[in-house]
């Protein structure tokens, strides 16, 4: 139960959450999945005291978990990702487009990112940084996990580009220099695929464009993982420090997504 407008709400009912409905819309409530994830919590809690000897039975055995179903993210083909590209040049989140697609970085990591974190020269993003919404605003901080921290070797094929954008602290602010809110600029990214007819898909959907080519163009499960920073145990093994060569190796397959020239003309988005 919790309190909403001075009354008491149920939010379970047979183990599911129960949203409430304003004009036929949902306004209020957890996901399955977030619901999923306080139970684990909880329940490993109550494991810990149980084996403690404080409680003599772990209540959460008697409480059925939601079983969400497993979300199907929406990837671009490399032709709609090409012409996303093109669409976004001179556009400031050309940036966010080619480190998410190219690169694998989450949105937190590239609002956090900073040019200082880029090195051009050897083609190496240094990713150190999260940036998280909180109840008190944004806030920027380590990554949850030791793989997130990690280092990225840039594909070549964009580096010309990354030289053409780059500037001086932050790799992406709001025109007038302010920080984004993580979903600002999703909403932004919504509002400029909606304004130039591109199928609608998550910013961090390109996170995931860039995980199946890689796999498309021959990078091993382990140097993709490593890329791509993942470290839940459900979802992922533990791999191997990547060699250097290897690293370079696998950031230059991803060259074959790209398929336009950098001196052709293009027809930009909508700014």
């Amino acid at each position: 139960m919790v309190k909403k407008d001075g009354k008491m709400v149920p939010m379970m009912k047979d183990g599911k959450p129960i949203p409430l409905i304003k004009d036929g819309k949902p306004v209020f409530g957890y996901s399955e999945t977030t619901i999923l994830q306080q139970h684990r919590i909880l329940h490993r809690a109550f494991e810990k005291a149980v084996a403690d000897g404080f409680i003599d039975k772990n209540p959460c055995d008697g409480i059925d978990a939601p079983s969400p179903e497993e979300f199907e993210p929406k990837v671009y083909t490399e032709d709609e990702y090409n012409l996303l590209l093109d669409k976004l040049r001179g556009h400031r989140l050309e940036i966010v487009a080619l480190l998410a697609g190219m690169c694998g970085l989450r949105r937190g990591e590239i609002l956090a990112l900073t040019w200082e974190d880029i090195d051009l020269k050897n083609r190496i993003i240094k990713i150190t940084k999260n940036t998280v919404p909180t109840s008190k605003g944004t806030v920027t901080k380590k990554p949850k996990t030791k793989k997130s921290e990690r280092i990225v070797v840039i594909p070549s094929e964009i580096i010309p580009d990354l030289k053409r954008l780059r500037g001086i602290g932050k790799v992406i602010t709001k025109l007038d220099g302010t920080d984004y809110n993580p979903g600002s600029l999703s909403r932004e990214f919504k509002d400029f695929l909606e304004k130039n007819g591109l199928r609608h898909i998550r910013l961090h959907d390109l996170r995931h464009f860039n995980a199946t080519m890689m796999l498309k163009y021959g990078v091993s499960e382990r140097e993709a993982q490593e890329r791509m920073g993942h470290s839940n145990p459900t979802m992922t093994k533990k791999y191997q420090h990547i060699l250097k060569d290897m690293a370079y190796d696998s950031a230059d397959k991803l060259n074959s997504v790209l398929k336009r020239k950098h001196d052709n003309g293009v027809n930009f988005g909508v700014k």
